[in-house]
C-alpha cells in the first residue's frame, strides 16, 4: 500500500540503501530519491533499482513527503539544520 508520493533518503550507503530497498519492495512510495555525497553510491543504487532518482544536491528533497537521514550520527544534526532552513 502506497503511503507516500515521494520519499527522500539522505545517505545511500548500507543503511539508507536497505531502507530504500524495503520501501520499494513494500510499495510504500511512488518515488524514492537518494541523496549522497558519493556519486558512485547513487549510480549503484540506481543501477540496482534501489532508488528512482539520485542527486548530490540536498535541494532535490524539497517536494518529499518523508525525509530519512541515513548518515553517520555526527552529521545528522548538521543536515537537519540545513534542511529545515
Amino acid at each position: 500500500m502506497r503511503l507516500f508520493k515521494k520519499i527522500a533518503i539522505v545517505g545511500t550507503g548500507l543503511i539508507g540503501g536497505s531502507i530504500a530497498m524495503a520501501v520499494k519492495e513494500k510499495g510504500l512510495a511512488g518515488e524514492v530519491i537518494g541523496v549522497s555525497r558519493h556519486k558512485n553510491n547513487l549510480i549503484l543504487a540506481r543501477r540496482k533499482h534501489i532508488i528512482d532518482k539520485g542527486s548530490q544536491d540536498l535541494r532535490s528533497i524539497a517536494q518529499a513527503d518523508l525525509v530519512i537521514l541515513a548518515t553517520p550520527v555526527e552529521t545528522v544534526l548538521k543536515l537537519a539544520d540545513r534542511i529545515c532552513r
